[in-house]
This record gives structure tokens, C-alpha cells and sequence, in this order.
């Protein structure tokens, strides 16, 4: 192909350039007189190919909840009006309410959790605020619940019930007990699909007509399953990742937590087209790594948990979106 001032010119080559989850495509669209035809080239995208970036329209608003020295798993927000004013947060051994009053938190109740059999070394937990009760606690192998009376008590039992993958969706997965991953079996499932590979955590993303759920595997993979298939992407992300619905964009964001050196994190927010990823924020870097992310029960907001490198505290955050075009 030979260059030419347009006046010169005999034909018209526009050129597109594109990429999907496998392959990067050229597209050339040539016109030459009346006559017009079209040339279609892909390639494989080499394995861990970084996701396509576009400029940042969300910023990631981080507001702090609490901080102690006990590994934090879970905080729940119960009451707030402009901020939280009561919180329930979640460590292995107890479950700590706490007021915030005349400018500081105060603790008003804190609830033992009975357990026969030893934690897992890198242990995860859950809370799950429930309309007809207070809370849901998933712990390895241990289910427990709070009622909404006062003076508040603490129900526990051996369980290997499925822990509820989403508030918004009815999917569950089983976590295994010894270990801090999903063992892949799902209920009810994600339409046909029952199972899939392990994994660490998991969001849905709705569609008009099915949810996609994206799957942080253990494998170091992202999986994405609709029901009727899975694809497989390596986007660099690490093992957790959380779903923001927010007024902006697709209506529907992913918080995902950097792989790498588990010293020092950051979360990034992204946006899914066609099974395709494109980060959306600036990465919020953390003074340590991330040891838990979980989607608020409401959905427009998550808990982020990291360890503080310099302190060794555990410090929780409440994770938002802002749009910022």
C-alpha cells in the first residue's frame, strides 16, 4: 500500500483497531471507486495482556469505620443518617456493637462465638443483616444468628450451609471449611451451571434478561458465567471483588482488588461490556493488604478490610463511587 495525498488518491482504507478478551482484531474498511469490501484480521492476545483503560470518570470514596488489632472479617452498618451511627463488627472470636455518640464510638454489647473446632489460619467471615432479624454470621464450618431483641443474644451451630453470594440475587456457594476459598459447588446455580471451579469471591452484574457473575478463581483467573457458559480472562486482578450500583455509567460497577504482593494493595473500579473489562477509577491505594471486600447488603456501597503494614492493626473502610464527569 502506497500513501498518497487524498487528491491522489485511488482508494480509501479506514483502519480500526480493537481487542477482546482472546484476540486483538484489525479491521480495514476499503473503499475504491463505487466498489467497497472490508478486511477482517485477529490475532491471540498474549496470556496476561493488560485490559483496555479508559480515562477515569469515577473517583473511589473511602470512609473509615473502625480499627483494633484483632483480625477484622466483617463490619455491618445497622443504623446511619448522614454517617453510621451503629456498627457490628466481626472478628473470630466475638461479635462487637458499637454506638457513635458525642463524637467518638462507644461499645454497647459484645457476643462470644461459640465454636467447637479450630479456625483455618487465613479465616474469612460474613455478616449479613436479615429484614426479620438482626443478623446472619457465616463462619467456617459455624452459622449464626442475632434477633432483634434487646438485650441482643448470639445463636450458633455447626453448619455447612451455603453462604449467600449476593443480597440481590438468591445464589449461594459452599466455602470450605479448612481452607478461605468457595469449593465451586453453587445453589441453586447460576442457571444450568451447578458448579465451577473454586474461587475466592464472587458479584453478580444484572442484565436485561440474566445476571452475569464474575468469579475471582483460585486459579488467578476471572471467570465469567451466564448461566448457559463460562469464560475464562487474566486480568491482573487479585481475589477479591466487589459489585457498587451507583446512577452512573452501566448502572453497575466492579470494585477489584490489585494482584501481587499481599504488603501493599489497591482497589480499582472497572465496568464490564460484553464480557469485556475497562477500568473506570484510579487505583485507591492501601496501606496494606486487603483482607476482606465484601458488596453492602444495600448494594451501593462495600466494606473493605486491609491490614495496616506499619501498625499491624486491622482497619475496615466503607467503599463508595463518585462520578466525576
Amino acid at each position: 500500500m502506497h500513501v498518497v495525498p487524498a487528491e491522489q488518491a485511488t482508494a480509501a482504507v479506514k483502519v480500526t483497531i480493537s481487542e477482546s478478551l482472546r484476540n486483538y482484531v484489525w479491521v480495514a474498511e476499503i473503499r475504491q471507486g463505487s466498489e467497497a469490501s472490508t478486511a477482517i484480521v485477529s490475532t491471540p492476545r498474549p496470556e496476561g495482556a493488560f485490559q483496555r483503560d479508559t480515562a477515569p470518570t469515577f473517583t473511589i470514596r473511602r470512609i473509615p469505620l473502625w480499627t483494633q488489632e484483632e483480625r477484622i472479617l466483617d463490619v455491618a452498618v445497622l443504623e446511619e443518617s448522614a454517617a453510621p451511627t451503629l456498627i457490628a463488627v466481626l472478628d473470630p472470636e466475638k461479635i462487637a456493637f458499637y454506638r457513635f455518640a458525642d463524637n467518638h464510638w462507644r461499645q454497647e454489647q459484645a457476643l462470644a462465638i461459640m465454636h467447637a473446632r479450630s479456625w483455618p489460619r487465613d479465616m474469612r467471615g460474613r455478616l449479613i443483616p436479615r429484614p426479620d432479624h438482626l443478623l446472619d454470621i457465616y463462619l467456617p464450618g459455624v452459622f449464626c444468628q442475632t434477633p432483634n431483641s434487646a438485650p441482643l443474644s448470639l445463636v450458633c451451630r455447626d453448619s455447612d450451609d451455603p453462604w449467600p453470594l449476593s443480597t440481590q440475587f438468591p445464589l449461594g456457594a459452599f466455602f470450605a471449611p479448612t481452607r478461605n476459598f468457595f469449593t465451586g459447588v453453587l445453589s441453586p446455580g447460576i442457571g444450568k451451571q451447578t458448579s465451577t471451579v473454586k474461587f475466592y469471591s464472587a458479584v453478580p452484574l444484572p442484565r436485561p434478561a440474566y445476571a452475569l457473575w464474575l468469579l475471582a478463581g483460585v486459579d488467578g483467573n476471572l471467570h465469567l458465567l451466564d448461566g448457559v457458559s463460562e469464560q475464562t480472562a487474566n486480568l491482573g486482578w487479585g481475589s477479591d471483588v466487589a459489585a457498587i450500583k451507583t446512577s452512573c455509567g452501566l448502572g453497575w460497577q466492579v470494585l477489584a482488588t490489585r494482584a501481587g504482593d499481599d504488603s501493599t494493595d489497591a482497589v480499582r473500579a472497572y465496568e464490564v461490556v460484553d464480557r469485556e473489562a475497562a477500568a473506570v477509577s484510579a487505583p485507591l491505594e492501601f496501606g496494606g493488604g486487603i483482607t476482606a471486600l465484601w458488596t453492602e447488603a444495600k448494594g451501593g456501597t462495600a466494606i473493605a478490610v486491609s491490614r495496616n503494614a506499619d501498625t499491624g492493626n486491622y482497619e475496615a473502610f466503607r467503599l463508595a463511587l463518585a462520578c466525576t464527569n
